[in-house]
């Protein structure tokens, strides 16, 4: 990979990065680390409890799939439409204040929940807000992260926030899914608004010096440079496969005899867990384009798989998409910022996550049509051959990216 002391910069206009005090001791974890760790993993408990939104609008409220996608692609689509607003403010407004903001809005739109009882405008408004909650609060924490890294372990730093996040993936609808069967899905709905409003709390001890901000058209023509354009090219493609997984391997499974769900985020949070801790530096070590490329294959072959699920499969499958994600998100999501500067970086995170945002919300959106129309299996041969096709843009990287 490019040196960080040779490597042209990609905003050549803009200040050069200004080292962090954790990039000056090569220190990982520092106090106000932590804190967002803790933020992530709060905030993440409320976020994927909504994971079980499809299993509520089947059982509770009896959505076809069509519907079901139109509901959980609203969320993320609403986030899609806000990026431009966020990556402006992301790097003009205190960090703590943005957090404090987004998670108090996930908390309220949780506990809102309780009052649903059909498909109609308020679950639809409840969905865009949480999706505007998730845009701000995902977003500020990231970019807090990656100015709280030593640079030379910048991967290895997105890798442990997002296993805050990743935890809760199967920690979440394991304890969220038997507290709905016994105790109903207000229950369940409360404690994600209980978890979002921890997360609220933790905010007010954030702390981020504010950074300068550029208005040179340069910094905006700067987030369109081929190497910004094809990894958040292949970041939408990586939410195209994820989205279609999440929102209808559930429904599949349900229809071939399963009851339960819970097992495909257990199984996804084990393995992405694992492979993030044990090898969380070697994006790092043996370059990142490298580990994208390798992972983006296994991507693609875990969702063209699910084509052909059967009843039982629903564990196995996210054990497969647990490697292929855990790999995957943090090296891109490095590979994207490695050398940004500060005063962009916040839009550059927010670009990227919003590329995957929209990749889950038109797979959600589009491919309920087609689960009514074809069936399941052809949804998961469709967004695995398009997630593929991510294998194209990272080839159109310059190779020099992939050592250091």
């Amino acid at each position: 990979m490019i040196s960080p002391t040779n490597a042209p910069p990609l905003d050549q206009h803009s200040e050069p990065p200004r080292p962090t005090p954790a990039a000056h001791s090569g220190h990982l974890w520092s106090r106000q680390f932590v804190v967002v760790l803790l933020i992530q993993v709060s905030f993440g408990f409320s976020f994927s409890s909504f994971f079980l939104l499809p299993k509520f609008l089947e059982q509770r409220l009896g959505a076809t799939p069509s519907a079901m996608g139109q509901v959980v692609g609203r969320g993320p689509l609403s986030g899609v439409l806000a990026v431009p607003l966020v990556a402006w403010a992301i790097d003009r407004w205190h960090r703590k204040r943005l957090l404090v903001a987004g998670t108090a809005l996930g908390a309220l739109a949780a506990f809102a929940h309780m009052s649903i009882d059909q498909v109609g405008l308020s679950l639809y408004a409840l969905r865009a807000v949480q999706g505007l909650a998730f845009l701000v609060t995902f977003n500020t924490a990231a970019t807090l992260a990656v100015e709280l890294s030593p640079p030379e372990r910048l991967s290895q730093a997105l890798g442990y926030f997002g296993v805050a996040m990743l935890g809760t993936n199967a920690l979440a609808p394991a304890l969220v899914e038997p507290l709905a069967d016994s105790l109903g899905w207000g229950a369940a709905f409360c404690v994600a608004g209980g978890a979002a409003t921890l997360a609220c709390f933790l905010a007010l001890f954030t702390e981020s010096p504010q950074v300068a901000s550029n208005t040179s058209s340069n910094s905006v023509t700067s987030l369109w440079n081929r190497h910004i354009v094809s990894v958040s090219y292949t970041s939408m493609l990586m939410g195209v496969g994820f989205g279609a997984l999440v929102t209808f391997a559930q429904p599949f499974a349900l229809s071939l005899g399963d009851r339960e769900v819970r097992g495909l985020f257990i199984g996804y949070t084990i393995t992405a867990v694992a492979v993030r801790v044990v090898l969380g530096g070697l994006a790092d070590r043996v370059g990142r384009l490298r580990v994208a490329f390798g992972s983006m294959v296994l991507y693609a072959a875990v969702i063209l798989s699910t084509s052909r699920m059967q009843a039982g499969w629903l564990f196995e499958i996210g054990l497969g998409l647990g490697v292929a994600h855990g790999l995957l998100y943090p090296a891109l999501n490095a590979l994207i910022v490695e050398n940004v500067a500060p005063t962009i970086r916040g839009a550059v995170m927010t670009t990227f996550n919003g590329a995957f945002n929209l990749g889950f919300a038109l797979s959600a959106l589009g491919f309920g049509t087609v689960a009514e129309a074809a069936g399941f299996r052809l949804v998961f041969l469709i967004s695995g051959a398009l997630t593929a096709t991510g294998l194209a843009s990272l080839a159109l990287l310059p190779r020099a990216t992939s050592t250091r």
